[in-house]
């Protein structure tokens, strides 16, 4: 994770070459898949930090309640599927530090292209990004897994009040 306490903004988990997140032009939908991927990931490196239960508010407040929880569930399955499959834990910045937030890892970076990639219908891109997400290992059951996020965020209107939350 990346500063605990907001005091190490340059440690290993997010890459001392961190890339800034708006130099990827990212839309609301990026930036709020992200912070919920995010506390998943770091509900999974810290089970007692109630970050699972963060990300399930930031999809209850962003989707609505009933709509929040399917998103919160298949993103919680789509982030552990793709921890599953790395043989290496994923690396990511902390979700609640202002600076942080606004930075991307390597792998968060990939993981926002796939997100783009899937939601523009570009399959190939979409494989491509992911099995570089995938450590070269099957990406099949993390895209079918991600397939889920995007069904529910097609079929949902969210609050896009909630991006000036989530801005840099």
């Amino acid at each position: 994770m990346e500063c605990q306490n907001h005091g190490g903004h340059s440690s290993a988990n997010g890459g001392r070459n961190a890339v800034r997140l708006t130099d990827l032009g990212p839309d609301d939908t990026d930036r709020l898949l992200l912070s919920i991927a995010r506390y998943f990931l770091r509900a999974q490196a810290f089970p007692h930090s109630g970050d699972d239960r963060m990300a399930i508010t930031v999809a209850d407040i962003s989707f609505g309640y009933g709509r929040g929880a399917a998103m919160a569930a298949a993103m919680s399955r789509a982030i552990e599927v793709l921890r599953m499959s790395r043989p290496v834990a994923l690396r990511y910045h902390d979700p609640d530090c202002p600076i942080c937030a606004g930075r991307l890892s390597e792998a968060e970076v990939l993981l926002v292209q796939v997100f783009r990639s899937v939601r523009r219908g570009q399959v190939s891109a979409a494989s491509a990004h992911a099995m570089l997400l995938c450590e070269g290992n099957d990406s099949a059951p993390f895209l079918a897994a991600l397939a889920r996020v995007f069904d529910v965020l097609a079929s949902a209107r969210w609050d896009r009040g909630m991006a000036s939350w989530l801005a840099d």
